[in-house]
């Protein structure tokens, strides 16, 4: 008769506990920014930069004096939209480097979200600057 009562109060207990766990880790694993270096002048990346964060989602702050781009992503089956912030910076060998930091809105878990972002991002930018350093040979 007692195993069966400590039974009841170690499972919620233990469920608890698995819990707690699993959302501290999801935390700590959206925190840190992302960051990727490109080639050209902090000018042409932060152009580049605008012009990915407009073509896939929706831009809500810019500042070019500053360097930082914040942008919103959709609703979608793994998360329930993201916000996003750029920060680009001058590097000492002349590359810029961009900082993106994803965070969720309204949800516990992202489900992977922030770096299927990032990875879109940093791809979508590369390609930009590909595709004007092509124009600009012509």
């Amino acid at each position: 008769m007692l195993s069966v009562v400590r039974n009841r109060y170690i499972l919620p207990s233990v469920t608890s506990l698995l819990l707690a766990c699993m959302m501290l880790t999801a935390v700590r694993a959206t925190a840190s920014p992302k960051r990727a270096i490109f080639s050209g002048s902090l000018d042409e990346v932060f152009a580049a930069a605008l012009k990915a964060a407009n073509e896939n989602w929706e831009v809500s702050f810019t500042d070019p004096k500053t360097y930082v781009i914040e942008f919103n992503t959709g609703i979608s089956l793994a998360s329930n939209g993201m916000a996003c912030s750029a920060l680009l910076a001058r590097l000492p060998d002349g590359k810029v480097e961009i900082s993106l930091s994803v965070r969720k809105k309204m949800q516990a878990f992202a489900w992977g979200a922030g770096d299927r972002i990032s990875s879109k991002y940093f791809l979508s930018i590369k390609q930009i600057l590909e595709r004007e350093h092509k124009a600009s040979l012509r």
